[in-house]
């Protein structure tokens, strides 16, 4: 029997090839292989007037439509914190994404929120009203503003008594869930909460550099994802000096890229910034690069890293991956079975795994091998299947 999903979130592709929560594009298709999906996200001043495709509501929450700019960028905290201004559209955000709810909710028999806070705290509201199954994904920064929100902690534990399921992508966010619900004088019959990382889909025209004999004199070390500090670009720019035969490419965008270019020219590394790249791009460079390296620090407020999309896609390439003990990079990397482990934040254990994996092209191809072997553990194939389960059993509970 196919179940109707109405799936609720703050951020989702504007357009083709758009990189804003591209990683829920994997979820929907899955979901609709068994499901009805209907799929609510804000408008966007760049997006308002394009084409919607079937199975997909955009609500307006201020006119003109060109100054709705508090979802998507660097995410609603941080373009308040870019702009205070934006403050001023928190209330008619929520309002819209609440009425863009109610018009809908009646005809649909389970709701998924993506992110706790907002999409999680609107989904409670309907699940205490209508009875509907409300199903919530969680992933870094929700848990994180949760948690150190003035009211946060509040918010949580509304969030959870009228929460059927919630979902994180990483461990570490399923124990940070249940100590604030936990530590408060007045208990609550806390959701179960389960770890579903998010999925890739595997390249079936992949190839490594380690698939082959070495042919380049030069090292070449990878970082993908969004230039902000937590990400710790700056750790790895620092970390390569001193290392010869090597070189830095740096695909993706954000507030840091000045500043990582400024520091990259300082010190003097050979570093190659694509910007925002497309999926040729992308797989040009994981086949050509040696090494991917995910450097996420922990912040002085506690903030971590959830778990990157490009690190299942590096491993779904045979690519050996390097990752700090940031957030639920862990949850993923076997150190020295199918990548490395290096303390958050360390820039000479960091040089010294790099400068390791530079010298030993032995143990890399073996960690190419099982970095590929152990990808499997996370396409969209097996993950879709684990999702598609869980809400038919949330909604077989609640018949």
């Amino acid at each position: 029997m196919k179940i109707s999903i109405l799936f609720l979130t703050s951020s989702y592709p504007r357009w083709e090839g758009d990189h804003a929560g591209r990683f829920l594009l994997g979820l929907v298709d899955e979901l609709r292989k068994e499901h009805d999906v209907c799929v609510i996200s804000p408008q966007f001043s760049e997006s308002h007037y394009r084409p919607l495709p079937n199975g997909h509501v955009r609500f307006r929450y201020f006119y003109p439509p060109l100054l709705q700019n508090l979802a998507y960028g660097n995410g609603i905290p941080d373009n308040i914190v870019r702009n205070p201004m934006l403050l001023g559209l928190v209330i008619p955000f929520f309002m819209s994404m609440i009425r863009s709810v109610r018009h809908r909710i009646d005809s649909h028999s389970v709701l998924l929120t993506n992110w706790l806070l907002p999409c999680g705290l609107v989904g409670q509201r309907f699940r205490r009203n209508t009875k509907i199954p409300h199903i919530s994904i969680a992933h870094g920064s929700d848990v994180h503003l949760l948690n150190v929100l003035p009211g946060g902690r509040y918010l949580a534990r509304t969030i959870a008594s009228g929460t059927d399921r919630i979902v994180t992508v990483a461990c570490y966010q399923k124990e940070v869930l249940q100590k604030m619900w936990n530590g408060h004088e007045t208990r609550i019959i806390a959701p179960p909460v389960s770890v579903l990382p998010m999925g890739f889909h595997p390249d079936p025209g992949r190839h490594s550099v380690w698939d082959q004999p070495a042919d380049s004199p030069v090292f070449r070390v990878l970082y993908l994802g969004r230039l902000i500090r937590l990400k710790g670009v700056h750790c790895l720019i620092e970390a390569l000096t001193g290392l010869d035969n090597l070189e830095l490419h740096v695909a993706g965008d954000g507030p840091e890229l000045s500043r990582l270019k400024k520091q990259a020219e300082t010190l003097k590394i050979r570093t190659f910034f694509h910007g925002w790249i497309n999926d040729r791009k992308k797989n040009d460079l994981l086949s050509t690069c040696h090494i991917a390296v995910f450097p996420s620090i922990i912040s002085e407020s506690r903030k971590q890293e959830g778990l990157p999309n490009t690190l299942l896609e590096a491993l779904g390439w045979g690519i050996p991956v390097v990752v700090s003990t940031s957030g639920g990079m862990v949850d993923v990397i076997r150190n020295l079975q199918n990548g490395m482990i290096f303390p958050a934040a360390d820039i000479t254990a960091l040089r010294q795994v790099i400068r390791y994996l530079r010298d030993n092209p032995g143990d890399c191809r073996r960690l190419s091998q099982n970095a590929l072997a152990s990808s499997g553990n996370y396409t969209w194939t097996r993950m879709g299947r684990q999702y598609r389960e869980l809400v038919r059993m949330v909604y077989e509970e609640n018949r």
